[in-house]
C-alpha cells in the first residue's frame, strides 16, 4: 500500500513538472525586460588570483564588521524591483492558477518526523 502512495506521489509529480515545463516553454516570451542592474567594477586578489566582482555591491553594506552584509536602501529597492518583474511574468502564465491548486497541497507539510516501524 504504501509503495502505491508513494509511486502515485511520484507519477503525479512527475505529469505536473512536465505540464509547466510544457507551459513555460510555449508561453511567449515578456516584452519588457527585467530591471537593469548596474555594475559597480571591485578588484581585489585573492590568495595571488586577481579577482573582478561587478556586483559586489548587491552583497549590502559592509563598512560595519559587526553587521556585515547589512541591506541598503539601493539592494532592498533592486529586489524590490526584480521581484515585481518575476511575479510579473509568472503570475500570468497560462494554466499557472490550476497547477499552483494541484502542487500547493502536496507542499504543505504539517510536520517531518524521523521514519517509525509501524506493525
Amino acid at each position: 500500500m504504501k509503495r502505491r502512495v508513494l509511486l502515485t506521489f511520484g507519477v503525479v509529480s512527475v505529469v505536473l513538472i512536465a505540464l509547466a515545463v510544457k507551459m513555460a516553454i510555449n508561453t511567449p516570451r515578456a516584452s519588457s525586460k527585467p530591471p537593469s542592474t548596474r555594475t559597480e567594477p571591485v578588484r581585489e586578489t585573492l590568495h595571488g588570483t586577481p579577482i573582478v566582482d561587478g556586483y559586489r555591491w548587491l552583497e549590502g553594506d559592509n563598512s560595519d564588521p559587526n553587521e556585515q552584509g547589512k541591506v541598503t536602501p539601493e539592494v532592498s529597492s533592486w529586489t524590490d524591483a526584480q521581484n515585481n518583474y518575476t511575479r510579473s511574468i509568472l503570475d500570468n502564465l497560462p494554466g499557472r492558477q490550476a497547477l499552483e491548486a494541484c502542487v500547493r497541497p502536496l507542499m504543505e507539510v504539517g510536520s517531518v518526523t524521523r521514519p517509525v516501524v509501524r506493525d
